[in-house]
């Protein structure tokens, strides 16, 4: 008796370990793909920088500048998403 409750014991502490382990890694997945977003962001803000501001006209920041909202937008719906699943990052 004290030998099945011991493999009992055991077994429900490796299940719980590894809903704890798809847990974790579903957060590193979100922490992933929200960091690349920022990055990608990030990219858009230094190409910019670099264009210069006698270069172009104002449509070509105008155009540059609806996408970059648009990224923060995204970026912000996501977090406003995780947080309201009690998910935290």
């Amino acid at each position: 008796m004290l030998i099945l409750f011991v493999i009992f014991g055991i077994v429900y502490i490796w299940l719980n370990e590894q809903n704890r382990q798809q847990e974790l890694d579903a957060t590193t997945y979100k922490i992933r793909s929200i960091r690349k977003d920022v990055h990608e962001v990030y990219m858009k803000v230094v190409d910019l920088s670099m264009i210069g501001e006698t270069d172009g006209s104002y449509t070509k920041y105008f155009h540059f500048f609806c996408g970059y909202m648009g990224e923060i937008s995204y970026l912000c719906y996501v977090n406003d998403n995780t947080e309201s699943n009690g998910d935290k990052l």
